[in-house]
């Protein structure tokens, strides 16, 4: 276990690592400890210990849940780290990106009906699956990309969570809605 001492600002103060914690009576209990501490002006000290406590509220299954990616953590997990970024192993935006997409993954279902419901009226009127279908697996296939890059936009802080998430729905929504209604002559 690793545990790194920080300032407000994110100035690295000190690190700790034990090569085992025991989590006993509401504390861990650190054995095998090298503690590295940073007193300023590029000077150092460091020690050894048998043993440290270490007082968190960091209970053993949130300790598990460090270790999993943002995208296997439930919704009130990924809240969590976003209301304690002390204690998470990522920054907040990438807690935040994933409850964003949370919300926003039900909607590509209906965005999937809305892309295909051209295709199925060009389909019916017009014979000939052949384009269509082409034309329609492409919609969705171009919608699977542009959501997992923007995704990976969101989750290395390049764009806002809000349109990493939300950005491929309203975009392929609108581009769908708007084939349909041509298709339906408006």
């Amino acid at each position: 276990v690793s545990l790194f001492q920080r300032d407000e600002q994110g100035k690295l103060l000190g690190r700790t690592a034990a090569e085992q914690a025991l989590h006993e009576g509401g504390a861990w209990v650190l054995n095998d400890v090298e503690k590295l501490t940073f007193t300023g002006e590029g000077k150092s000290q460091f020690e050894t210990l048998d043993t440290l406590v270490w007082e968190t509220a960091l209970s053993p299954q949130q300790f598990k849940e460090l270790s999993l990616p943002p995208s296997r953590l439930s919704t009130a997990e990924n809240l969590e780290f976003i209301d304690n970024p002390g204690y998470a192993t990522h920054p907040p935006h990438l807690y935040r990106t994933w409850v964003h997409e949370r919300f926003a993954a039900p909607f590509a279902s209906l965005v999937m009906i809305l892309l295909a419901a051209p295709v199925a009226a060009r389909i019916n009127r017009q014979g000939g699956m052949g384009k269509s279908v082409v034309v329609g697996v492409l919609l969705g296939f171009a919608y699977f990309i542009s959501d997992g890059l923007l995704l990976a936009m969101g989750e290395s802080g390049k764009i806002p969570p809000f349109l990493a998430a939300w950005t491929p729905l309203a975009a392929f929504a609108s581009l769908g809605l708007a084939a349909l209604l041509h298709e339906e002559g408006w």
